[in-house]
C-alpha cells in the first residue's frame, strides 16, 4: 500500500508547513511586544502625586503617565488613571485641565462616584476640550471620600501628569486598530498607545491578552501598580 504511504507522508508534511506559517505571521499576536520610546525632552519630573503613602490604607490614584511631558497625536485624546479605594467607602473624583504656565483652569468635572477599584479614562473630546499643538498642559485627578455628615468631604488626594500635543499624520488611519498602539509607543505617542490597547480592552475580545499587553507598556512607563491590577485582570479573565 505505497500509495498510501505517500499520501500519510504528504498530509504531514503540510501539516508543518501550515503550522509554521502560521507561527511565523506578523498578525499573530503572541508576538507583538510594545516598545515605548520616550520623546527626548529633558529628565525633569513631570508626574507628581499618586499618594503613595495612602496604599497601604487602601486609598491610591495615579495618572497613568509616564515620569516626563507624555505626547499625543491626538487633540481630543482620552485620559486614563488607576485607583485603588477603601473598603465600604465611597470618593467622589474631580478631573481639571490647564495649560502649564497658567494658573487658570481650562476645564474641570466633577465625575461619577467611585466604589470599586481599577482604570478609569475622561474622553476630551465628549466635552469639546481641544488642545493646542506643541503646547504643554498639565491635568489632574483629585478624590474625595464621600462622608455621611451632608455636604462634608474628607481630604483630597491628588495626582498630576502632563501632555503635549503633536500635530502629525504619522499615524495613519488605515492601520489595524490591533496594529495601531504598537506603532503609537514605537514613535513615542504614550497616550495614543494607552488609548489603542485600552479600547481593546473594553471590546471584549480577547480581553486576557490585551490586558496583558496593557500591562507591559504600563512597566515601561513606570506604573507598577496599575501593570500589576492588569496582569491580575488578564488571569481573571483567562
Amino acid at each position: 500500500m505505497k500509495w498510501h504511504k505517500n499520501i500519510r507522508y504528504h498530509w504531514i508534511w503540510l501539516q508543518l508547513i501550515l503550522l509554521y506559517g502560521f507561527l511565523l505571521s506578523p498578525n499573530i499576536q503572541a508576538a507583538r511586544k510594545f516598545a515605548y520610546r520616550p520623546p527626548n525632552l529633558g529628565t525633569a519630573t513631570h508626574r507628581t502625586g499618586a499618594a503613595l503613602r495612602q496604599l497601604k490604607f487602601g486609598t491610591f490614584v495615579q495618572v497613568l503617565v509616564p515620569n516626563h511631558v507624555a505626547l499625543t497625536n491626538n487633540s481630543q485624546p482620552r485620559l486614563y488613571w488607576y485607583y485603588v479605594l477603601r473598603s465600604r467607602k465611597r470618593y467622589i473624583q474631580e478631573f481639571q485641565i490647564r495649560l502649564k504656565d497658567s494658573d487658570k483652569l481650562l476645564f474641570k468635572k466633577r465625575l461619577p462616584m467611585l466604589n470599586q477599584n481599577g482604570i478609569e479614562s475622561i474622553d476630551l473630546a465628549k466635552y469639546g476640550i481641544t488642545l493646542k499643538p506643541n503646547k504643554i498642559y498639565v491635568w489632574q485627578i483629585s478624590l474625595q471620600q464621600q462622608r455621611i455628615i451632608k455636604y462634608r468631604t474628607s481630604r483630597t488626594i491628588t495626582s498630576k501628569g502632563e501632555i503635549k500635543h503633536i500635530d502629525t499624520n504619522s499615524i495613519s488611519n488605515n492601520t489595524a486598530p490591533n496594529e495601531r498602539p504598537y506603532l503609537a509607543a514605537s514613535q513615542g505617542f504614550w497616550y495614543d498607545a494607552l488609548d489603542g490597547v485600552s479600547q481593546l480592552i473594553n471590546q471584549g475580545q480577547n480581553s486576557s491578552y490585551w490586558h496583558n499587553q496593557r500591562a507591559i507598556l504600563l512597566t515601561q512607563g513606570n506604573l507598577k501598580n496599575a501593570a500589576k491590577y492588569d496582569r491580575k485582570m488578564a488571569a481573571k479573565r483567562h
